[in-house]
């Protein structure tokens, strides 16, 4: 199994994933239309307009494209946590826009509890990529307490929550005790005695 990007299938004698760089070329832009007549064809299918949105916004730039699709994918899925997500990689990683990367992120996070409560089989892998979104920005704006929060929530649902820990502890180190004031600069015998 190959990704379009890394060559597809070899047709040519080439060995498996040595093929064209298909991210370069125009066989990548044949397949958008048949993802577009895909998502026409059946508007429920949330894939079709998270993947088709991924290789607008990805391999192609074309960001706005990616957002005005993903946007019509939302109206015909209104509960769609994976849409909601890949709006919010969209605000933060090409608009740079964390407020509404956050806003995005949490409508996703609501939606994604609300459509999974109660599942024998939740969607571990929407739950990690919002989670870990957010964890992220929290922790790039300094939001240590934040950022641990949704941490701690991904490292319930991490293949590897040892190195979620280890980034816990980390973002834990960097929050002073609350309630505990540094010591006072002047020396003891300086300082003043309370009355």
């Amino acid at each position: 199994h190959t990704h379009l990007d890394e060559g597809g299938a070899s047709s040519d004698g080439e060995e498996e994933g040595h093929g064209v760089e298909l991210g370069d070329s125009g066989e990548v832009r044949e397949i958008l239309p048949w993802l577009r007549l895909s998502a026409s064809l059946d508007p429920s299918r949330e894939e079709t307009y998270t993947t088709t949105a991924y290789w607008l916004r990805s391999r192609m730039n074309r960001v706005d494209e990616a957002e005005k699709f993903l946007r019509e994918g939302l109206r015909h899925n209104p509960q769609s946590y994976a849409i909601l997500f890949e709006l919010g990689r969209i605000a933060d990683e090409n608009r740079e826009d964390p407020e509404q990367a956050r806003r995005i992120w949490e409508l996703a996070l609501r939606r994604w509890n609300e459509s999974q409560e109660g599942k024998e089989e939740p969607d571990g892998f929407g739950l990690r990529s919002i989670v870990m979104g957010l964890g992220a920005l929290s922790e790039r704006e300094n939001k240590a307490k934040e950022a641990i929060f949704y941490f701690s929530i991904l490292q319930r649902v991490s293949p590897h929550p040892d190195l979620i820990q280890k980034r816990i502890d980390e973002l834990q180190a960097k929050i002073a005790p609350e309630g505990v004031k540094p010591p006072s600069s002047e020396s003891p015998d300086k300082a003043r005695t309370p009355r």
